[in-house]
């Protein structure tokens, strides 16, 4: 099975998810999808419909709810161990500024909206933490998790064009059994999926026997 294979039971989690996300972006998004959330009714014409469509009304519940929800929880702040090395995290937990009341902030967001999330440690020449939706973890076993992130690459003919596009990150062992990170990507013309890349994160020099990464919750939550 290739890299990208999903676990079973993900579409239908994510299409679940989907819905909550588009109404908790508003009124926009939902009507952005026409017939999926209203459908067209019977006899009804194109300008029928869209004068239907554009009269309709969409309640913005559940974005404040969320925050609501989660301002609550949050009214005591974030805080670690007063002797720990790990302070650094109260002001920049993932490297790139943000606190550790925002972070936990948006877990609580996510398992209001999706039901769960993913964090995965990682560690330069410091700790940081980097969240991941469960859109974006595919598969998961007790020898591997697999993740989607986006990359971007220059347009060969034009300068000013860049693409997006998908690759896997799969977090797993090797033969000694030691954790490691494999990058996968499409090749050109569609050849299929090939590593292009092969990290062994290590602990002060030490490589892992456990993957550094925790969920939130059950992805089928």
């Amino acid at each position: 099975m290739p890299i990208n294979t999903k676990y079973d039971g993900y579409d239908l989690a994510i299409n679940k998810v989907t819905r909550v996300r588009d109404f908790a972006d508003g009124e926009y998004s939902v009507k952005d999808k026409e017939e999926e959330y209203l459908p067209k009714l019977g006899g009804q014409t194109k300008d029928d419909y869209d004068a239907y469509l554009t009269r309709g009304f969409i309640i913005p519940s559940v974005e404040p709810t969320a925050m609501a929800i989660a301002g609550s929880i949050m009214r005591k702040p974030a805080v670690f161990d007063p002797d720990s090395s790990l302070d650094y995290m109260i002001d920049d937990i993932d490297g790139n500024g943000l606190s550790a009341q925002s972070f936990v902030g948006n877990i609580i967001k996510e398992l209001l909206y999706a039901g769960s999330g993913g964090y995965l440690v990682e560690f330069t020449d410091k700790a940081i933490v980097k969240s991941y939706t469960k859109e974006s973890i595919i598969n998961v076993s007790d020898d591997y998790i697999i993740l989607t992130q986006e990359y971007t690459v220059q347009d060969e003919k034009d300068r000013y064009m860049q693409e997006t596009k998908k690759e896997y990150l799969e977090l797993t062992y090797d033969e000694s059994g030691y954790y490691i990170q494999n990058l996968w990507r499409e090749g050109k013309g569609k050849k299929g999926f090939t590593i292009v890349d092969t990290f062994m994160p290590t602990n002060r020099g030490e490589p892992l026997t456990e993957i550094p990464f925790v969920f939130s919750n059950d992805l089928l939550a």
